[in-house]
């Protein structure tokens, strides 16, 4: 009998139950609100937020005092007092500020797709346990069955109206689907656990009979355009360009003269100097070739930018197709599956004694063999559509 073919029992936690088909919504806000990852992403984007603030203003202004005596003495003493602010090209600190914005946005978008990635992980660990849900449910009857049949295999067979083969066919069939029973119960407790730790390790449970209804886009390329203006991976790439761009601009700014400006008062025995001093340097060799790698490294992030957008579209192209053949896949084993209750009928036939033994057990395996492949096909039908979900 296949390891699939059990009824499996969920143990029910005091805290945070949600139930009934639904979208998982409401347990992936909680896995938002909670995940201590994603806490402390938010926190490092908040972070690099203030970081990019630094570095974009005008720097320090510089004060110097000079106190000189002479030589002979009689000379006297002579101070200088200076302060001086020194300036980039005006345009310099245009592009910062833009560098500055950008690398904001970016933080932003970085936690943005962080976050998608998560709670992504904890929607495949959600429709992974609707699916042992669905089993116990269509499944339910199966273990039920083979208490009885051994029940009534071990009172016929002290009653000596059945061999001792008969009897051990009826003990193994029932052993063997309450040790699938265990093993897949203990699969679905890890997967409850993951829930849990992904909720920042406060207690979740989660119980659903079913998926939430699911409609594919009518036309994909339509859908991706719509997907690509507002996905954090090419915003993010998109930025990326923009502040190569920029800083290709700040390093023209930067190649250009700096400047000086301040005051300056110089004081010796009986005479006083005032006034303004202003100077100029000319960045000749220590800004050499820094545009052209901001140049090399923006159409480096433009080629990069078109790569992902085409690895994008085909990753999604292919969930897509995938949710297609798998959504009309498991409308066919629904409409071949409707009405039949082939696990009842073949129960009763036994107990009729119209069938054998090893006649039930092999054809309530057939059957059930394509109602696990029913509820698979809606299984990875979800799962291609969450994908398609990610980025949406």
């Amino acid at each position: 009998m296949k390891k699939q073919l059990i009824n499996i029992f969920m143990v029910v936690f005091a805290f945070g139950c949600v139930n009934a088909q639904q979208d998982f919504s409401a347990v992936l806000a909680l896995i938002e609100k909670n995940n201590t990852t994603l806490q402390a992403l938010r926190q490092k984007a908040e972070a690099q937020k203030l970081e990019s603030r630094t570095g974009i203003w005008l720097q320090n202004p510089e004060a110097g005092f000079n106190y000189l005596w002479g030589n002979p003495g009689e000379i006297g003493t002579r101070t200088d007092f200076s302060v001086m602010q020194s300036f980039d090209f005006p345009s310099a600190y245009k592009y910062r500020s833009n560098i500055a914005d950008l690398q904001t946005e970016q933080a932003m978008l970085e936690y943005s797709v962080e976050k998608r990635k998560l709670l992504y992980e904890a929607k495949l660990i959600c429709i992974d346990l609707v699916y042992y849900n669905k089993l116990m449910d269509e499944n339910g009857r199966l273990l039920a069955y083979a208490e009885s049949i051994a029940e009534a295999v071990e009172k016929m067979y002290a009653k000596g109206r059945v061999n001792i083969l008969e009897h051990n066919k009826a003990q193994l069939n029932l052993a063997n689907i309450s040790n699938d029973h265990g093993r897949l119960q203990a699969e679905a407790r890890r997967l409850q656990a993951e829930l849990t730790r992904m909720n920042g390790g406060k207690e979740l449970h989660f119980e659903a009979a079913g998926y939430a209804p699911a409609a594919l886009p009518g036309d994909f390329d339509a859908w991706f355009d719509g997907v690509e203006s507002n996905n954090p991976l090419l915003q993010y790439m998109s930025r990326e360009v923009s502040i190569h761009e920029n800083e290709e601009k700040l390093n023209r700014a930067l190649s250009l003269p700096k400047f000086e400006a301040g005051y300056m008062s110089e004081k010796v025995v009986g005479e006083k100097y005032q006034g303004l001093s202003v100077g100029l340097s000319i960045p000749l060799w220590e800004n050499k070739n820094t545009v052209k790698a901001a140049r090399a490294q923006a159409a480096a992030g433009v080629a990069l930018m078109t790569d992902l957008r085409l690895q994008l579209y085909n990753q999604l192209k292919n969930s897509y197709n995938a949710a297609l053949d798998l959504q009309r896949l498991g409308d066919a084993y629904s409409r071949s599956l409707e009405g039949v209750d082939n696990a009842g009928l073949l129960k009763k036939a036994y107990d009729l004694g119209e069938i054998s033994l090893i006649e039930y057990l092999v054809e309530v395996q057939f059957y059930y063999e394509t109602v696990i492949k029913a509820i698979e096909s809606r299984r990875e039908m979800h799962k291609a559509i969450a994908e398609l979900e990610k980025w949406n």
